[in-house]
Parts: structure tokens; C-alpha cells; sequence
């Protein structure tokens, strides 16, 4: 027979993968916020300023 766990391994295990579960989502939202402001600047044919922009080279 196995000893009776007290559970803190368990705990510490699903603590990890909620971790990781939460900065997989924080990636994802990051992405789509970056790819829906390129989207937005595309779409509204100043893409080339925002290029510009981040560049460094406004005016």
C-alpha cells in the first residue's frame, strides 16, 4: 500500500501547470492585440506611418 498524501505535491504540480496555462494565454492575447493594431493601421491605409513611426524616422 501507498502512504496517504497530504496532497501538497498535487498542489504544487497543478500550481505549475496554471502557471504555464496563464502566461500561454498572456502570449496569446499579446499576439492578437499586436496583430489587431497592425490590422487596424493596414486597414486604414496608414500602415506606412506606423512603420515609419516605429522606426524612428517621423515627419
Amino acid at each position: 500500500m501507498t502512504a496517504p498524501s497530504d496532497g501538497s505535491g498535487e498542489a504544487a504540480v497543478d500550481s505549475g501547470r496554471g502557471r504555464r496555462v496563464l502566461h500561454l494565454v498572456g502570449e496569446v492575447v499579446l499576439l492578437l492585440w499586436i496583430l489587431g493594431v497592425f490590422w487596424y493601421y493596414y486597414e486604414s491605409r496608414d500602415f506606412g506611418k506606423l512603420v515609419l513611426h516605429l522606426l524612428g524616422r517621423t515627419g
